[in-house]
């Protein structure tokens, strides 16, 4: 019945979403509408405007026609509340902010980044940023909970962790393993992505205590517990 009933509301959602006025046709609601091929209309919100839905359907997963560069520049200009909808895998959803992001909120309805279904993965790079300055500044611990794999849908994560501050008892059903090249070849384009999109460069993640490290030693990638 829950089931149903969250089947129903989520098609509800998506009828509404699709009724509100496109930001090229402004009028008097809080919401306006933008979708891929508005892209370029985007600018900051009028008086009465104060949640920008996206649809994102149209949108590529990664790179320049991402949605996550128009959220980004829609924060620039001023927009803090987000809806964004027709997901289909679109990753790096709320990066790229930058320091004091308070008051910020988007609500993601469908698929967001999800490649692990078929035994994919996820980076954890435990990073933030100062509010001061903008410049990047560790974490205390790369992930602070008790149940880390629970992000990977029982595929890999790649977590920046070159303290070794996460302990066994957080990962709940995973375990340890070495990076291997083969494993740094593989998220090493998702890195590069990364840094060409928000600026955080993979020689940064590289350094530790003022010293760049191999990527051995400052990854550890989390695997199903055999």
């Amino acid at each position: 019945m829950v089931s149903r009933l969250n089947g129903i509301l989520g098609s509800f959602a998506l009828l509404f979403f699709g009724s509100l006025g496109l930001i090229n046709n402004a009028d008097l609601s809080s919401f306006s509408r933008i979708d891929f091929a508005t892209r370029g209309e985007i600018r900051a919100p009028k008086k009465n405007e104060k949640i920008l839905v996206i649809d994102a359907e149209a949108f590529e997963p990664e790179g320049d026609l991402c949605d996550a560069v128009l959220i980004v520049k829609a924060y620039q200009l001023g927009w803090k509340r987000f809806i964004v909808y027709k997901y289909r895998g679109q990753r790096f959803t709320g990066c790229g902010f930058g320091p004091a992001t308070g008051g910020v909120r988007i609500d993601v309805y469908g698929s967001s980044g999800d490649p692990l279904n078929g035994g994919g993965f996820v980076i954890l790079n435990g990073i933030g940023f100062n509010d001061e300055d903008g410049s990047i500044r560790e974490y205390d611990s790369p992930y602070p909970g008790s149940n880390i794999f629970s992000l990977a849908s029982g595929g890999a994560i790649y977590v920046r962790d070159p303290q070794k501050k996460l302990a066994l008892e957080q990962l709940n059903g995973g375990e340890f393993n070495e990076i291997s090249d083969a494993d740094w070849d593989l998220i090493l384009p998702y890195l590069e992505e990364n840094e060409k999109l928000f600026a955080i460069s993979i020689d940064r993640l590289l350094t530790v205590d003022n010293q760049k490290k191999s990527p051995k030693e400052v990854y550890r990638k989390i695997m199903p517990h055999r």
